[in-house]
């Protein structure tokens, strides 16, 4: 089984390939995208940002919960408090593309957090794309599970 840390280090070692990448999409698709599907829209057509949590890396689950998952669903509204105290984190670790995307007054958006990383998504007509930019490798970007710990305990 394909995880998103398989992709990662594939990547980084340039031996990613599109059918791993569409794999691991797909059991993310299936595992808990579709199944959640009526609450995270009620959350994204509200004007808010839904965060998903699939497979997450236990060095991550510290700052998951701060942001506010409480373990018992894998779906929940970012609260307002919440996306502001991440912009400015995301400003802080020099991450423009996350700082404008979690500043930006939009609907239809979730982020994903998986393994150690996370994706920012958005919603269109011709269904899902993932933020411009977002993945492009950024030597002054923090790893997401450094991120995440150092807000929660500034929080």
């Amino acid at each position: 089984m394909t995880t998103y840390e398989d992709i990662r280090q594939m990547a980084e070692q340039g031996e990613a390939s599109p059918e791993a990448a569409q794999t691991w999409w797909a059991r993310c698709h299936e595992g808990v995208l579709v199944p959640n599907a009526l609450e995270i829209a009620k959350i994204v057509r509200a004007g808010d940002i839904a965060v998903v949590v699939w497979e997450p890396h236990e060095l991550i689950l510290e700052g998951v919960r701060a942001i506010g998952y409480d373990g018992t669903t894998p779906v929940f509204r970012l609260s307002s408090g919440k996306r502001k105290a991440l912009v400015a984190s995301f400003r802080e670790a020099n991450d423009r593309v996350s700082e404008k995307w979690f500043a930006r007054k939009a609907t239809n958006r979730i982020y994903l957090l998986t393994g150690l990383g996370s994706l920012l998504i958005n919603i269109g007509p011709n269904g899902m794309a993932i933020e411009p930019g977002s993945l492009d490798e950024n030597t002054d970007r923090k790893p997401l599970e450094g991120l995440l710990n150092e807000w929660a305990q500034k929080s």
